[in-house]
């Protein structure tokens, strides 16, 4: 049998002497979570769903440590769906003092959004 030829070197590869500052992306907002969802989860697989399920119960149960709701309901569908429900009082509608939007599109949708952290539950 022949032998295999060694592989030619990656000429294109750029050397350390090479990264400058202009090679760092800067994500801001939501756009990190788009394009990077793994640094955020754990993995874009089964195992960051799972992640997910994991941090909306988690979530559940942190409103129950801090004596906001006191039934936690974890609904696993056929179809591989998971339902979360509490007894807490809904998210409230109206519109941010200091933003445009409704608190509710905050807190379901804004980084670093939320109104029930209270360090004593921990």
């Amino acid at each position: 049998m022949p032998k295999k030829k060694p592989a030619a070197p990656n000429k294109k590869a750029k050397s350390n002497g090479d990264y400058q500052a202009d090679s760092i992306q800067v994500l801001k907002g939501l756009e990190a979570v788009r394009r990077r969802p793994a640094m955020y989860i754990g993995s874009v697989s089964a195992r960051g769903l799972h992640h997910l399920v994991y941090e909306v119960v988690d979530n559940s149960v942190d409103e129950a440590l801090a004596g906001y709701c006191t039934e936690i309901s974890v609904t696993i569908h056929a179809y591989n769906a998971v339902t979360v429900i509490n007894n807490r009082p809904s998210i409230p509608a109206d519109t941010h003092k200091t933003e445009t939007k409704p608190r509710v599109k905050y807190a379901l949708t804004g980084l670093h959004a939320g109104g029930t952290s209270d360090r004593s539950s921990y």
